[in-house]
């Protein structure tokens, strides 16, 4: 049996064996007047211990809590842990097209934060790191120290470089030095592509010497200036140079095996390239680890200590039985949070691997258990920061408001964490407020990256809703003249047609009229004409009868 925390027998035992030396030293008042032969038939004993059992059992009680504090355990057989890695090599291209700032800051900062991102990503990877543009340059060999890698990369500069161009077969001869051991040989390029449109060059090479390449492309397709000393850079005709994206080199990783990815703010696209390389390459195990086993031993002695001490104060005299009560009642309470105290560290492991693992419901579990028992801000941090990675910004947002400390360090992160909650929500005027709250705690690189690309989303936001509104009143400006333009056609129309219609009104009244004038015409007409026909009548003329000179007047006839 050993001890995980033995300073506490160092610490508490001395102390407690003189206190108990002192107690049972100690004489009473009585004892000064009075001999012992008197004082045992004036003293009348109601205990069933005695004073002298009463104190050795307190006394063995406390000596057994302190046993259970050093936290006794039985080591058990080591288990050996396998490490697992894969060695790669990532190059950054240090040309001058990566000061272009249509990505906020710049592209190159851009990949430094991406790259960062890369490794926490990546933990079980050998990573080794390179610059690049027209000449290589070592910013570190394959390491698994990635915090001292991360230190490198934040300390990054293109004045390093004073090269102009990009050439992309640089990184591929590196690549293939550094993993001479390595079957399979995976290159990461963090790039805007150079200017190049033919890689057939660089896509042999790859094969060639057995390279996968991956490309994270930066940069847009609209483009952007280059800035030198803050003034655009030109071309030897005077005119700005605009850098692009370019999009070809994609051919390079498709054609190697690898993949294209185009970078992007707030996105998951360096996880993606961790996560295709896991499932891709076979990883080999580079040592072995012992890690030891132990079996807890502290409830036994806890457990006694409890006992002994319930005996102890069993065996007073009546008049203190309430006292007693009361007194067990709190330890049994008191006991039982202290078991849940003392497994928390339990459910923190269970938690924090949970964690690691990206399984984010089971660390909240896990979490939620130790943050109602423990009640302080760091556990109701960590329970946070479960529901942030697990995708509930909300839920995350309402405990880093809640939390409440005096620590500087953690009120920093959760106002920081926070804000990106905000962000996340598209709540950018918040976030910037809480980005500011962390700002006046302490500044830091990460801090200063996220409140300027913050004011550049809520600008971009303003600037959408703006266009939006304006869009809108033009919209509702067209509605409108259509509108008063399809009124007017139908009022023109209406008065049209009311016009023809009071025309052909008119009209037809006219007609009726002249109908109606003519039938009365007629009348009248017939009837003057028929006395005028009467009076005009010719007097009826007997017709003579044939006779032989008929013939005769036939050739003189003439009408009448």
């Amino acid at each position: 049996m050993i001890f995980l925390k033995p300073e506490y027998l160092y610490l508490m035992l001395p102390p407690l064996v003189l206190f108990f030396f002192f107690i049972i030293t100690r004489k009473e008042p009585l004892d000064e007047y009075f001999n012992e032969e008197v004082l045992k038939k004036l003293k009348f004993e109601s205990d069933v211990l005695g004073k002298v059992g009463r104190n050795m059992m307190i006394f063995a009680s406390l000596i057994l809590m302190v046993i259970a504090l050093a936290r006794p355990v039985l080591p058990k057989k080591d288990i050996l842990v396998k490490k697992k890695s894969i060695d790669l090599v990532v190059a950054v291209d240090f040309s001058r097209s990566m000061m272009c700032s249509d990505v906020y800051p710049n592209r190159f900062e851009f990949a430094k934060r991406r790259l960062k991102d890369f490794i926490d990503s990546f933990e079980e990877a050998n990573i080794g790191v390179i610059g690049f543009s027209d000449d290589a340059f070592l910013i570190s060999p394959p390491t698994y120290d990635h915090q001292s890698l991360k230190y490198l990369i934040d300390n990054l500069s293109v004045n390093f470089s004073t090269q102009k161009g990009t050439n992309f077969l640089i990184p591929l001869q590196k690549a293939k030095e550094f993993l001479k051991k390595s079957n399979r040989k995976i290159v990461i390029i963090f790039s805007d592509g150079g200017d190049k449109s033919d890689f057939t060059k660089e896509i042999k090479t790859a094969k060639e010497s057995n390279e996968t390449v991956y490309i994270y492309g930066i940069g847009t397709k609209k483009g952007g200036v280059i800035k030198e000393q803050n003034q655009a850079l030109k071309d030897k005709d005077g005119n700005i140079v605009i850098s692009k994206l370019n999009q070809d080199i994609k051919e390079l990783a498709l054609k190697s095996g690898g993949a294209y990815i185009r970078g992007g703010y707030g996105d998951k696209s360096v996880q993606l390239i961790a996560k295709d390389i896991k499932e891709k390459f076979k990883m080999h195990e580079v040592e072995e680890k012992s890690k030891k086993d132990y079996k807890e031993l502290f409830y036994y002695p806890l457990a006694v200590a409890v006992l002994f001490m319930l005996f102890a104060f069993s065996s007073l005299p009546r008049r203190y039985n309430n006292i007693v009560v009361i007194f067990i009642l709190f330890a049994a309470i008191g006991t039982k949070k202290a078991d849940a105290k003392i497994f928390d560290f339990l459910d923190i492991q269970k938690g924090e691997s949970a964690y690691k693992q990206e399984d984010y419901k089971k660390s909240i579990k896990y979490f939620q258990d130790v943050a109602s028992s423990k009640k302080d801000a760091e556990s109701f941090y960590d329970l946070a920061n479960a529901y942030y990675k697990s995708g509930n910004y909300k839920g995350a947002l309402k405990i880093y408001k809640s939390l409440h400390t005096v620590s500087e360090n953690l009120n920093y992160k959760r106002w920081f964490n926070a804000a990106n909650a905000l962000f996340k929500l598209k709540r950018y005027e918040d976030a910037l407020k809480a980005y500011e709250n962390a700002k006046r705690i302490k500044s830091e690189s990460d801090l200063l990256y996220n409140i300027e690309l913050t004011k550049k989303m809520l600008k971009r936001k303003k600037s959408s809703k703006k266009n939006e509104q304006n869009s809108n009143k033009k919209r509702k400006k067209q509605d409108k003249n259509k509108k008063n333009k399809e009124k007017k056609k139908s009022q023109k129309g209406s008065k049209n047609d009311a016009s023809s219609q009071k025309k052909r009104d008119t009209n037809s009244k006219s007609n009726k009229q002249k109908q109606k004038n003519r039938q009365k015409l007629s009348k009248k007409e017939m009837k003057m004409w028929m006395e005028h026909l009467q009076s005009l009548k010719p007097k009826i003329v007997p017709m003579k009868l044939g006779t032989k000179d008929i013939k005769k007047r036939s050739n003189d006839e003439k009408p009448w």
